[in-house]
């Protein structure tokens, strides 16, 4: 299975935002809390191994660590938002160990003025962003049951993960993250394959390669620098990998 952790690096302190028509994507985690508006069509979404088909007019939301994945068969268009839990703190807390069951619900009346009003100033009005936050988990917490996650064993996922994710280009071993979060590698292992159905290999593999081609569209690294800076100790085994994700070479990529 395609898969991806969304890196602490560079992201893990401010919103994002975008509007995407017929939006897909591969299943991916992340320690955000995300929000996935439909505002046209239909958008077919994947929480934690559950599926919905989710029309105009509702929203999901995806609580951090949980895996998610998302594809259009015909038409949509959907507004994503999402921001570090600390820019809710006061909810922080109650919000961070749970999980809402289920995801999906339908927008509030103010929903749609607040993301044309969003849209309309470039995403740059934070005050809106913010609003927008607090609208959508005030009607989550009126239309959806809030459960609990397994405590012990999502500790122990969400500690590995972050340490993935802060150290996926030097060269960790499936031990080493182990003993990072205090458990032994076969258990962390058991752990990693029950939270998001990928091994330890799969999971570095992906984030490597996904900072591979962003630096190959964003910077002028040669191919060779841009392997090694991502986590790569092999040119070979780098392009072998880079065509089994994105079906081209890293040439191609650079090209373009």
């Amino acid at each position: 299975m395609d898969y991806y952790i969304s890196a602490e690096k560079g992201i893990s302190d401010y919103y994002y935002c975008s509007k995407v028509t017929n939006a897909s994507n591969i299943s991916a985690i992340h320690s955000h809390i995300e929000f996935i508006f439909i505002l046209k069509g239909e958008l077919v979404v994947t929480v934690d191994k559950n599926t919905h088909t989710v029309t105009a007019g509702n929203s999901v939301v995806v609580m951090p660590y949980q895996v998610h994945s998302y594809v259009t068969e015909n038409f949509s268009e959907v507004f994503f938002i999402a921001c570090p839990p600390d820019y809710i703190n006061e909810h922080k807390k109650t919000l961070t160990k749970k999980l809402f069951v289920p995801p999906v619900a339908n927008f509030g009346n103010g929903t749609n003025i607040l993301i044309d009003e969003i849209l309309s100033s470039e995403f740059k009005d934070d005050f809106k962003k913010k609003a927008l936050l607090y609208y959508t988990l005030s009607h989550f917490m009126k239309s959806c049951a809030l459960t609990d996650r397994e405590t012990v064993e999502f500790d122990v996922y969400r500690k590995a993960i972050a340490y993935i994710s802060e150290h996926y280009t030097e060269n960790i071993t499936l031990e080493t993250v182990a003993d990072s979060v205090g458990v032994t590698a076969p258990h962390l292992s058991r752990v990693l394959n029950g939270g998001c159905k990928s091994s330890f290999s799969d999971i570095i593999n992906a984030l490597r390669i996904y900072e591979a081609k962003k630096l190959l569209e964003q910077t002028t690294l040669s191919i060779s620098e841009v392997a090694y800076a991502s986590g790569y100790g092999s040119i070979r085994n780098f392009n072998r990998i880079f065509v089994k994700y994105f079906h081209c070479n890293p040439k191609d990529i650079r090209k373009k």
